[in-house]
């Protein structure tokens, strides 16, 4: 593999439990293993990264246990959180020193909105955040990140677009929100992770390869790698929902390298690896 420059971040990780000192929700749809801060910093190490961006996990609910995992994990360490909506202008700006630059909206784990529920909820997040400089940062695909992206034009606030928006490279049915994300990507009006090619559908590496060049060739300014370590549970059966699954056996290392050789120059690599990151996430 190409050697990872200096100070590179992987962009998309969680982090979970213990479960008996940061409990899990009740209605969650799976139980994964321990994945720690010290796991967390292993796999860090073992892919020669640097930095670390802590995501919110759907199945804590509104509970963001990765502020404390941001403590533990120190200064290279940024978060991206699940907005409750009680929060206080104090609360979020004591939020803002302990690392967190972003606000998840999640329609995919539970389906709760409408894609007009989703912009309307994009729009209230980006008006509670727009005074720190944060983004929102969107796990959505199909209608909901359609609806996100028609309505970029009025948002205070950056938008991340989660794992490639489940996009593929050449399906016609998604034609229509593939161009859409790719015009506001050259447009400079949002961010889109390389993360999570295992997602994906059909083959995953070859349709992460393609998308990945299409984003590149897009505006390589506004795109973040990220691994989606631990990798969550596929099996989602609601009856085996509070038993502990494994994670999935996804190739940690590997996802580095298929991303490293999908981008032709290494100046574009420290670009979409340190410099982008740095930018986002205020590091």
């Amino acid at each position: 593999m190409t050697d990872v420059p200096k100070l590179a971040t992987d962009c998309h990780t969680h982090l979970f439990g213990p479960a008996d000192k940061f409990p899990y929700a009740e209605n969650r749809t799976y139980t994964p293993q321990t994945a720690s801060e010290d796991d967390a910093n292993q796999m860090l190490a073992h892919l020669g990264l640097e930095r670390i961006v802590v995501v919110h996990a759907s199945i804590y609910g509104d509970n963001n246990r990765l502020v404390q995992g941001l403590k533990n994990l120190g200064d290279k360490a940024r978060g991206v959180i699940l907005l409750k909506g009680s929060e206080t202008t104090q609360d979020l700006q004591e939020l803002d020193a302990a690392g967190v630059r972003g606000v998840r909206l999640n329609n995919i784990s539970s389906a709760a909105l409408s894609s007009d529920g989703v912009a309307d909820a994009f729009r209230y997040i980006a008006n509670k955040i727009a005074d720190l400089g944060w983004h929102v940062q969107v796990f959505l695909k199909g209608d909901d990140l359609k609806a996100v992206l028609q309505h970029l034009g009025d948002m205070p606030v950056p938008l991340v677009i989660d794992h490639f928006g489940f996009l593929s490279a050449d399906n016609p049915e998604d034609a229509e929100v593939r161009e859409l994300l790719l015009d506001r990507l050259r447009a400079g009006s949002c961010w889109v992770k390389v993360s999570a090619s295992y997602r994906l559908g059909g083959d995953g590496r070859d349709t992460a390869r393609r998308l990945t060049e299409m984003l590149v060739d897009a505006n390589p300014e506004r795109l973040v790698w990220g691994s989606d370590w631990p990798h969550t549970p596929v099996n989602r059966d609601p009856k085996l929902r509070k038993q502990e699954q494994p994670p999935r056996e996804v190739d940690t290392k590997q996802l580095l390298t298929d991303f490293m050789e999908a981008v032709p120059t290494q100046d574009l690599r420290h670009r979409i690896l340190v410099d982008n990151p740095a930018n986002l996430y205020r590091f």
